[in-house]
């Protein structure tokens, strides 16, 4: 069972202002610690459970940003390294011309 502690010190904003959020910190039973952020609204209107999988899905899209920054570079260097947009859109489940619209801005620079 996880518990949750909000961080006082770490809260964006007031307790009565609608956009305030908290830096929230979840520890698992085994003493691993994850913090996330959530708006003070929304945080208790939540049991710990739902706490947990909010973290848990905050961290998911931590590691899918970082995935995608490296997506995007090796679209560009297979660029650079003269693969077509078909080729790179096939890898990645797109057409040419997806992947071409979406990695051509940043062809351009190289």
């Amino acid at each position: 069972m996880s518990k949750y502690d909000p961080l006082a010190a770490m809260s964006f904003g007031d307790d009565d202002d609608a956009d305030a959020v908290d830096l929230m910190v979840i520890s698992d039973d085994k003493g691993n610690r994850r913090a996330f952020y959530l708006p003070m609204n929304i945080q208790r209107a939540l049991d710990n459970r739902q706490l947990e999988l909010i973290a848990e899905m905050q961290g998911y899209m931590r590691q899918i940003e970082k995935l995608q920054k490296r997506l995007d570079a090796k679209a560009l260097e297979a660029r650079r390294y003269g693969t077509s947009w078909a080729t790179i859109g096939w890898s990645v489940g797109l057409t040419g011309e997806g992947a071409r619209q979406r990695w051509m801005e940043g062809d351009e620079d190289v």
